[in-house]
């Protein structure tokens, strides 16, 4: 009797293991530059690590929805977002563009099982999307922050915008 309780309370253990690293949240885990300030007119590209509970998006068809805000003092450069793919050829993605008055931009991207299928990030994370952002004016401690969520992601022009993440650089 004792060896079937062993046994049993393995596999019990097994399967709350397995079940913790498939049950992930979605979310922003990193964002980052190799430029820690710029000069106007320089680009920098930005890398943003993000995680998916891949069941969610493989067997039950949701979507992983990723918005990154970009300060004033930054401008996306347009075409140049990449979801990071196994291989040489990144997946070019093409993000809803939503310009603010103060000069704010929100880059809201969606991606579902065929677009996360061959994802990969350099890091511990599930993917890795990459952007261009180009310094169009000066400022001390920019940030650019992002947010990850299944099936969509709550952001505007006049509302808050709480991030998973965020980088900050000086643009002088």
């Amino acid at each position: 009797m004792r060896r079937f309780t062993a046994v049993l309370s393995l596999f019990v253990a097994s399967l709350a293991i397995a079940g913790c690293s498939d049950n992930q949240n979605t979310e922003v885990t990193d964002i980052y530059t190799s430029n820690s300030s710029m000069e106007i007119g320089e680009p920098a590209i930005f890398q943003i690590d993000f995680d998916y509970n891949s069941s969610d998006v493989f067997d039950d068809g949701d979507t992983v929805s990723l918005v990154v805000k970009v300060p004033a003092q930054l401008e996306y450069l347009r075409n140049s977002a990449r979801l990071n793919q196994w291989g040489s050829d990144d997946l070019l993605t093409t993000p809803y563009v939503r310009k603010c008055l103060d000069g704010t931009t929100y880059l809201a991207f969606v991606f579902d099982d065929n677009d996360l299928d061959d994802g990969q990030s350099d890091g511990n994370s599930d993917a890795q999307l990459s952007v261009t952002l180009v310094a169009n004016r000066p400022g001390q401690e920019v940030t650019v922050e992002a947010t990850a969520a299944l099936n969509g992601v709550s952001y505007g022009c006049r509302e808050d915008f709480v991030a998973d993440q965020q980088e900050t650089v000086d643009i002088q």
